[in-house]
């Protein structure tokens, strides 16, 4: 099987996510949008890069992931407004457990930017720092987002 490309997954601190202090993580993907759920139910192979948003410093690259299953699945009915998201068991490796062209990239700028004037977009980090196309702001607003 081929690899996938790289996913971003971002969430807000105020999201519930963690189980930090093993390799295990789970994950909750986006209530209402169900296109993205292939990428952790078919795609072994993709890869995904994990960022934790800082108040301070903008987005911040903690680790990858990869999709292990399915924990709970969508729900979606419109008639009696129930939403619920997904959610996915991931296996979950520290930044500082390796190194490739994207931590790279992301540790180069934090080096190199002043420390309590630079924020971190989602815009930036993805289209100027890692070379994604532009994405629009639909994309840029939710928690997944493929780099193409």
């Amino acid at each position: 099987m081929n690899a996938q490309s790289p996913v971003a997954l971002f969430w807000a601190p105020d999201r519930k996510f963690d189980t930090w202090g093993t390799n295990t993580v789970i994950y909750s993907g986006q209530k209402r949008t169900g296109k993205m759920d292939h990428l952790f139910d078919q795609a072994v192979n993709t890869p995904f890069y994990m960022f934790k948003k800082n108040n301070k410093r903008g987005w911040e690259f903690v680790g990858k992931a990869r999709a292990n299953r399915r924990t709970r699945d969508r729900i979606l009915d419109r008639r009696q407004g129930v939403y619920q998201a997904p959610q996915w068991e991931m296996t979950f490796e520290p930044s500082c457990h390796f190194s490739d062209t994207i931590t790279q990239v992301i540790a180069i700028y934090h080096q190199n930017a002043p420390d309590d004037r630079t924020y971190l977009t989602k815009d930036v980090l993805l289209h100027t720092l890692l070379g994604a196309r532009p994405l629009s702001k639909a994309i840029l607003g939710t928690g997944i987002v493929p780099f193409f």
